[in-house]
């Protein structure tokens, strides 16, 4: 099998899931990844100017590029190759919507057909049928969810304390963030690291890579929420990958990805203080939590077993 994969530079992004996963699937079949450069733009950014036409991305698809025979095509960033020559992929072509709600799934979903796009992978279920109810009208709609690079968010030692939350805080997207972080912000047990703007120098301006995996892998408790659009984004992998217990709101594709409130996560209860300092008093429960977190991953939701997952799919639709 030849898969041509179409994607750009993400190497200045704070998660490195496409180049992880992307990765795992060239250790089983033939990949040639084609790369654009975002700069000098944030990708954000860049994804939007694309997709008004204010720049024009250098177009990289071209007769020889085509020529080589491949069996699949995947596009994980549609927006950079809006002018490229797709029609010349003589290829089935498949796009990966990483969001659920915003202007760039949608344009996305709404596009992608318009560009031969024919079969769609999306991280959420419930939640992204819900915002992209014709979605099935238009694609081959294939879930394929978040999953964890398990090299790197890993057990690392016994050394655990307290309760983090990385991440983004703001009442537009996040608003159950931001009541947390208001009412624990002063336990002597929580610590809030905030996630900052993107740059497009390398400059890392917290903890990314390897660093955050290590910081997952310190605490006993790390807070998330699946935000106003229930989705179960990449950290929902990377914490229980670590042996951290993932602590969150409950929303319904959490039971579809088979995770279980107190057996391998934990689902907030009021008061969320009381809940927490109640926890942190039982460390073998917390440990078993953890752990049972860990094995569900491993056992699931690992890169390796979503890239033999994406290679299945891909095989029953170009018929090897």
């Amino acid at each position: 099998m030849k898969i041509l994969w179409l994607t750009i530079d993400r190497s200045m992004r704070v998660t490195g899931h496409f180049d992880y996963f992307r990765e795992e699937v060239s250790k089983l079949v033939e990949v040639k990844a084609v790369f654009k450069s975002t700069k000098p733009y944030l990708a954000g950014k860049f994804s939007k100017l694309a997709m008004r036409g204010a720049i024009k991305p250098k177009k990289l698809i071209d007769k020889k590029l085509a020529s080589k025979g491949w069996d699949f095509v995947m596009i994980d960033a549609l927006f950079a190759y809006m002018d490229d020559r797709l029609d010349l992929l003589r290829a089935p072509k498949a796009m990966v919507i990483e969001d659920n709600h915003d202007v760039v799934p949608r344009w996305q979903v709404t596009q992608g057909k318009n560009r031969g796009v024919e079969i769609l992978f999306h991280r959420g279920l419930e939640s992204f049928h819900r915002f992209h109810p014709d979605a099935r009208e238009n694609y081959k709609c294939i879930w394929l969810p978040f999953a964890a690079n398990t090299d790197m968010f890993k057990l690392r030692g016994e050394n655990r304390s307290g309760v983090i939350h990385v991440g983004a805080v703001n009442e537009k997207h996040y608003p159950l963030r931001v009541e947390l972080t208001r009412r624990l912000k002063d336990k002597e047990w929580f610590t809030w690291v905030r996630r900052p703007s993107e740059s497009v120098e390398k400059v890392y301006k917290w903890p990314v890579r390897e660093e955050y995996a290590k910081l997952l892998a310190q605490a006993e408790i790390c807070l998330t929420t699946g935000s106003k659009y229930d989705a179960a984004v990449q950290k929902y992998f990377e914490i229980p990958s670590c042996g951290t217990v993932l602590m969150s709101n409950w929303f319904k594709d959490l039971e579809t990805l088979g995770f279980k409130d107190r057996v391998n996560m934990v689902v907030y209860q009021e008061p969320v203080e009381e809940q927490i300092e109640l926890m942190l008093q039982d460390k073998k429960r917390l440990r078993k939590i953890g752990m049972n977190g860990k094995k569900l991953i491993m056992n699931r939701h690992n890169m390796r077993i979503r890239a033999f997952e994406f290679l299945d799919e891909v095989k029953r639709i170009i018929q090897v």
